[in-house]
């Protein structure tokens, strides 16, 4: 799974592609991909790109399951005040597979606070 902190907020979070599918698509501009000019281009570019490869590869459970919790952890870090970070988001990810519980849950207010207590040790 791949997860790309953009300009203005916006968070991607799609399948992970191998770098060899990478490789040659078209629309790919690394120069404005990982520009750091807060430009609307930059965005459109962002999205058209994830857009294409997302179309292109049929995603399965396991993986729509991932996105889904990944995206789930960020919502409730977010609505809490909490800075991003790999580390927190891996502990994260592995306390909410280790609660045993539906990705839905993480948007409940005392599971959110619960998992942010978890991991921030506050």
């Amino acid at each position: 799974m791949d997860l790309i902190l953009g300009l203005n907020g916006y968070i991607w979070v799609s399948k992970h592609v191998k770098e060899s599918e990478q490789e040659g698509e078209e629309g790919f501009d690394a120069e404005t991909i990982y520009s750091n000019l807060n430009d609307v281009s930059l965005i459109c570019s962002l999205f058209l790109l994830f857009s294409r490869l997302n179309c292109i590869q049929e995603i399965d459970h396991s993986t729509r399951t991932a996105i889904s919790r990944v995206t789930n952890i960020i919502k409730a870090f977010a609505s809490r005040f909490v800075p991003l970070t790999d580390k927190l988001l891996l502990e994260a990810y592995e306390w909410t597979v280790e609660q045993e519980t539906s990705v839905k849950d993480l948007l409940q207010e005392e599971f959110g606070d619960a998992l942010v207590a978890s991991v921030t040790n506050i």
